[in-house]
């Protein structure tokens, strides 16, 4: 697009943002190509091309011309920019040259030869010195005082020995003289010494080093690598707020700030799981990918948010949290308390991840990083799972309820036909002398040795595959600094036909068009796309496969996938396998589920396209102010597909269910249509952010520093989606067929009625929308006195549109205030155990937000059957909602021993939550059940240590870093009373006064009956086995707290170990001081194969005699059923077991190679490394072998996998 000759962004961005989104792809795309044109661009004068620039060939000819006149022929004919002083010399020089067709580089060595000034290169850009005004100190020198001795010229490099990057500026003294010299950018260094001298090399940050040249010194590349102190690295540290970057010592919050050597550690597709294990106050929930809390929840209410804010690039990330590509990110802050988190407001109650990108320098030379790994994961063990019982255990049970005549109604039903299992289909046949009773047995026997998890572990899964390509450009020249990054990722999952890519690209651009004035932009473009085509997976191994029966619900343990040749076997669903045979053999179609096939025919894919746009102008208004205008804009659009073939059993089923078969005229009526369904789900996010913000910035008479931001933002959120059902569908040319009466009552197959508006046939089109805006304005200040005492003060006001009028029109400001002092600076302070002590302490307040309404809501329908619209889903409204706050006192000790053998903090913090959302019954009369108020409140407090430790700290290396988390909450105040009842079927989350956010609570056990193995408990203060009474006790106190779900006391010991080019790291991690309930089998025999929830290995031990409660805990099995006795046993303290365990969870093995360049490769640092990954639990506190983590029905442990890669930074 073009208006008047000049390209119209603005015209792009429009279209980009109003397309629809199955050509969003295309629009973005162009796009992504305008900004890779546009970071070669920006490479194209980069310090990486200077070689070029060097070799480019001029002709130059004049005779007493000033050097200036020169500079300015050699720009135009090289196309290069000379940057000088104009110093006397300069103006005043005349000089001859001549030369044809020369190089620039030999061109600016014969114009200078004779002058007292040096040059060098950086991409387009030449730098011109003038030696005259350097020292005396700093000019390459010749040592004197050596005139004995033979001199040598030596030509080096100054590298860093962590990463092999170079360190410009290093300060090179020849032995014990005044002579010396400074490395250039690239690190290198021209000395002339005497050859018995030594090397005094020195660098701020860095251990000082002395070298001597070997004795077969020829003059070649002299490489000295220097380690860097981790005090030094450590007094400098810079954590981000999003809103402004914080030196460490001079902070009063709580932050953990996490480098990029650590991010990369861990390998991993995603940035969040790579923080398991390093960082303190995180505890990852089990089986939840992005399922962080930062120091607990503060908050009751299933409608707020308990996940941590996460901020990418000093805004909040509303996309999908997958998109972001680990190997762009440079640093991770992690904001904990109020003094830290604060500054976010109502977004900041579960904490804040402060994400920041690698992003160029200026006067950078160009690095290149490449990072390529592959990971290999085992297959999941379907055989952990423990709501299983054996095929042989399995048929017993048939058989026992088929003498009983469990089965004789389903057996006689001639109308629905319901589903027979293979087992009581021969034992039908049997009774009604249609085999005998050997052949019956001889059948059933071959049947007891199967198990259906052998073919779904061999037919539905297989090895995970991951692959991860990463490279990354950065640099800059005098007047922008850029970064440019693409990445790729491939994962097969574990379940066949299941995997997704991802493609992103990244990039950012610095530049200072005029002196004070910076204006940075960034894009970051992300492509997500997954396949999920396996709906026989080990996920759904145990779901519902029997439509019309009510005696089965699963599929039995003694099925069959496929036959010896891996053809795709039938197992029985909905309907019994006769009646099946009779119907297809009049015409109708296949009616028979093979899972395989499903898996086969399964079209289901989501590609997710997420667009970040940011641009940021800052104007440094004086040396200590500066104003800056961000703005970014995010888009992300989610496509989900799904085509159910019309192969596929569930449209081979609906087809033939409304079909019917005139027996006269043996003929057919197909009143569904022959095709498929074509579901389609979009759903569209924007969000766009405007912030303005002063920063001050001023030192005083080295006494007295002050920092302070002011500002002001505005943001609009836009949700959206669209979902559509189009029946009929052909795949192979797209028509589909809604010319279909779905208000009809048709006769069914095989028997009944019903109309195509029940079905999943029925169109299903409903668009959602919602807007949230907010309004904030903040502002943060801290003054430090002398390095020594440091005050922070930071407040924000919220305002949004979510809330009633009332609320929205009152000031709630959210604010905190914080105090630090350097004890070890003062001067009465002589420790040499702690030559560093800092005490840290902070108050305030963060907040929670809802994201409801405070108007009364519903969600408009029409309906399938009248048309009609109606409204479902009524939430009454509340205008006096407002937002949750949190309450935060944190205090600290910040502390290092004699040469850093010990470094850490100890942090001891207290939460309230206040104004928290409940669910509270309102009168009938009023017209809805309940409505929601912020009445609740709950209080945590909480230990938090982390320790680091230089065990070695030689040529061999041993350093253990420690984290320790103690954690506690209750619910302080909760409206809603708490009953026996309500503990039962809440048995995990149940909010009551006093008690833990997260309690299990269980009936009181009392053993077994050793009469007839009959559970028994506890009412009335005796032994009972009135479960019926039991059960309706109404009285808290009739059940036993055991404790809460969520660990109490969690953490991490790594060990890294390092020797030369080697290293190893171990990470071994620990819970403790939680609970949870295992599940066991169910005691009534007709219920073990309704469902799987009721199945269990337990069912092996249960008791069978008197004398067994001597050895099992397991009860009796029942018959006929009895509900409560099975209640009471399913929820008692019998099942209670302690989650504490250690468990080793990863390794890491590495090997670098340095010193590559002398030897001509290309390399600053090349690192091949391995990876291994839940390597498994080392020891538990429950005597089942059960997983903490997985002890749900049908939860798997997470497999074992290892990963191999290399990585290069040229």
């Amino acid at each position: 697009m073009q208006k008047n000759g000049t390209f119209c962004t603005g015209d792009l961005l429009r279209k980009i943002f109003t397309s629809k989104p199955l050509v969003f792809m295309a629009r973005t795309n162009s796009f992504i190509l305008m900004a890779v044109i546009f970071a070669m661009q920006i490479l194209s004068a980069a310090p990486g091309f200077s070689q070029d620039n060097e070799k480019k060939l001029i002709s130059l000819s004049y005779t007493n011309t000033s050097i200036e006149k020169i500079f300015s022929a050699i720009e135009k004919k090289a196309g290069v920019i000379i940057m000088y002083e104009k110093t006397a010399a300069i103006k005043n020089e005349k000089v001859n040259i001549s030369v044809t067709n020369k190089p620039v580089a030999e061109v600016m060595d014969i114009l200078l030869k004779d002058l007292s000034m040096r040059w060098s290169i950086r991409g387009k850009f030449i730098r011109i010195e003038n030696t005259e005004n350097l020292t005396t100190a700093f000019k390459p020198m010749v040592a004197s005082s050596y005139a004995e001795d033979t001199s040598v010229t030596v030509t080096g490099r100054v590298l860093s020995g962590r990463d092999g990057a170079a360190l410009p500026g290093a300060t090179v003294r020849i032995g014990t003289t005044d002579q010396m010299t400074r490395t250039d950018g690239n690190g290198s260094f021209k000395v002339r010494m005497p050859s018995r001298s030594f090397l005094n090399i020195t660098y701020v940050g860095f251990y000082p080093r002395e070298v001597r040249l070997p004795e077969a010194y020829n003059g070649g590349l002299f490489t000295v690598h220097l380690e860097e102190q981790p005090t030094a690295l450590d007094r400098v540290e810079i954590v981000s707020s999003g809103y402004q970057q914080i030196s460490k010592e001079r902070a009063t919050g709580s932050f953990t700030h996490i480098g990029e050597e650590m991010i990369n550690r861990r390998v991993s597709t995603d940035i969040l799981s790579r923080l398991n294990g390093i960082a303190g106050g995180l505890y990852f929930l089990p089986g939840e990918e992005s399922g962080i809390r930062v120091r607990g929840e503060s908050t009751l209410h299933s409608s707020i948010n308990r996940k941590p804010l996460i901020v990418l690039d000093n805004f909040p990330y509303e996309g999908n949290i997958s998109n972001i590509n680990p190997n762009d990110v440079e640093s991770i802050t992690i904001l904990k308390d109020a003094a830290a988190a604060s500054i976010w407001g109502a977004q900041s109650g579960n904490g804040v991840i402060v994400i920041t990108t690698k992003k160029g320098k200026l006067n950078q030379p160009l690095k290149m990083e490449l990072n390529a790994n592959l990971t290999i994961g085992n297959k999941p063990d379907l055989f952990y799972i423990r709501n299983v019982m054996s095929a042989s255990d399995y048929i017993d049970v048939e058989q026992l309820l088929f003498n009983e005549n469990f089965f004789d109604a389903d057996i006689s039903n001639t109308a629905n036909r319901p589903v027979l299992t293979p087992v009581i289909d021969i034992l039908a046949k049997q009774r009604e002398g249609l085999i005998s009773a050997a052949e019956a047995e001889a059948q059933i026997n071959a049947f007891r040795k199967l198990d259906v998890r052998n073919d779904f572990s061999k037919y539905t899964l297989r090895k995970s595959v991951n692959q991860q390509y990463s490279i990354g450009l950065r640099g800059g020249g005098n007047k922008i600094a850029y970064a440019f990054s693409a990445g790729y990722d491939h994962n097969l999952k574990s379940a066949v036909r299941t995997s997704d890519q991802r493609f992103t690209i990244n990039s950012s651009a610095a530049y200072t068009p005029v002196k004070n004035l910076e204006i940075t932009t960034s894009l970051n473009y992300a492509n997500t796309y997954a396949s999920n085509n396996n709906p026989a997976a080990y996920g759904l191994v145990y779901t519902a496969y029997f439509g019309y029966s009510d005696k089965y619900s699963s599929l039995f343990p003694y099925a069959q996938l496929a036959d010896d040749k891996g053809n795709a076997l039938p197992t029985t669903r909905d309907y019994r396998a006769a009646y099946l045979d009779s119907v297809e053999a009049l015409g109708f179609r296949d009616w028979r589920y093979r899972a395989l096939d499903e898996i086969r025919l399964a079209d289901r894919t989501s590609e997710i396209n997420n667009l970040l746009l940011n641009v940021a102008v800052k104007y440094r208004i004086a040396p200590f102010l500066h104003a800056s205008l961000q703005y970014q804009n995010e888009r992300q659009i989610i496509t989900d597909r799904e085509v159910r073939d019309q192969q596929s059993y569930a449209m081979r089923n609906l087809f033939n269910m409304f079909t019917q078969y005139d027996p006269v005229t043996q003929k057919f009526t197909y009143n569904a249509p022959n095709g498929g369904i074509l579901i389609l789900n979009n759903s569209v996010l924007h969000s766009g952010d405007l912030r303005g913000q002063l920063s001050f910035n001023h030192t005083v008479q080295n006494d007295h520093e002050i920092t302070a931001i002011a500002g002001a933002e505005v943001k609009e959120l836009r949700n959206s989606g669209m979902r559509n059902v189009l029946a009929g569908y052909n795949k192979d040319n797209g028509i589909v067929n809604m010319n279909l009466n779905f208000n009809t009552v048709y006769p069914t197959t095989p028997a009944g009625s019903s109309t195509l508006g029940y079905t999943d046939l029925a169109p299903d089109g409903m668009e959602r929308k919602s807007i949230y805006r907010y309004i904030s304005y903040y502002a943060n200040a801290a003054y430090t006195y002398k390095k020594r005492y440091t005050f922070t003060i930071s407040g924000r006001k919220d305002g949004a549109n979510i809330f009633g009028v009332r609320t929205n029109q009152k000031v709630t400001p959210l604010w905190s205030a914080g105090l630090g002092w350097d004890i070890s600076r003062e001067t009465f302070y002589h420790s040499g155990w702690f030559p560093y002590l800092k005490l840290r302490s902070s108050y305030g307040f963060n907040g929670n937000v809802y994201n409801g309404s405070a108007y009364s809501t519903g969600i408009y329908h029409t309906s399938s059957l009248t048309g009609e619209t109606t409204i479902q889903n009524i939430i009454p409204g509340n205008p006096e909602l407002k937002w949750e706050r949190i309450r935060i006192v944190n205090m600290s000790i910040d502390f290092k021993t004699t040469r850093d053998i010990l470094s850490g903090t100890l942090e001891v913090y207290r939460k309230e939550g206040l104004d928290l959302l409940q669910t509270v019954t309102r009168p009938p009369q009023t017209g809805s059940g309940s409505i929601l108020q912020n009445s609740a409140s709950s209080r945590t407090h909480g230990i938090e240590l982390s320790v680091n430790s230089n065990n070695i700290n030689r040529e061999f290396k041993w350093q253990t870093g420690f984290i320790m988390n103690y954690i506690k909450d209750k619910v302080t105040s909760y409206n809603v009373p708490a009953n026996s009842s309500s503990m039962q079927y809440y048995p995990s989350g149940i909010a009551l006064e006093g008690k833990p956010l997260y309690s299990l609570f269980s009936y009181k056990w009392a053993g077994l009956d050793p009469v007839n193995g009959d559970p028994q408990g506890i009412l009335n203060g005796r032994t009972s086995k009135d479960y019926t009474g039991i059960i309706a006790n109404y009285d808290p106190d009739s059940l036993v707290y055991k404790g809460p779900t969520r660990p109490v006391l969690w953490g991490a010991v790594r060990n890294d170990l390092s020797f030369k080019g080697f290293s190893v790291s171990v990470n071994i991690v620990y819970e403790g001081g939680h609970y949870f309930r295992r599940r066991s089998t169910g005691l009534n025999y007709s219920e073990l194969l309704l469902s799987t929830l009721n199945q269990n290995v337990d069912y092996a031990n249960r008791w069978q005699k008197p004398g067994d409660e001597l050895v099992t805990n397991v009860p009796s099995m029942s018959y006929p059923s009895n509900s409560n006795r099975n209640i009471f046993y399913q929820y008692s303290e019998m099942l209670v077991e302690k989650g504490d365990h250690i468990r080793l969870k990863d390794i890491r093995v590495g090997y670098d190679f340095t010193g590559l360049k002398k030897h001509g490769l290309p390399f600053e640092r090349l690192q091949l490394y391995g990876y291994a990954n839940n390597i498994g639990i080392l020891w538990r506190e429950n005597d089942h072998g059960i997983d903490p983590y997985n002890y749900d029905y049908n939860s798997i442990p997470a497999p074992f996998t290892v990963s191999f890669g290399v990585k290069a930074n040229f």
